[in-house]
């Protein structure tokens, strides 16, 4: 899963990066528009290929959703540390 791989690599990289708390605060802003951005298309556009899907959702929006799901994951974990 997304989610997943994302903390992984944030766990690899967490001895090598280091960002000051302004931009820590702007990092953790970016993910929370990205998030909405994502959950946006993923839940307000069905498109006919999410209709035809048995899970209700296609390929392209149920990503959507996983992405959203990895960037708050990822703020939630980088926000513990703030």
């Amino acid at each position: 899963m997304l989610a997943e791989a994302v903390r992984e690599d944030l766990q690899a990289r967490a001895e090598r990066v280091a960002l000051t708390r302004d931009q820590l605060a702007t990092v953790l802003a970016a993910l929370d528009d990205a998030a909405e951005a994502r959950e946006a298309r993923g839940c307000d556009n069905f498109c006919a290929d999410c209709a035809d899907s048995p899970a209700g959702l296609c390929e392209s929006h149920a990503a959507d959703l996983d992405a959203c799901g990895a960037y708050r994951l990822l703020r939630a974990e980088l926000a513990v540390t703030a």
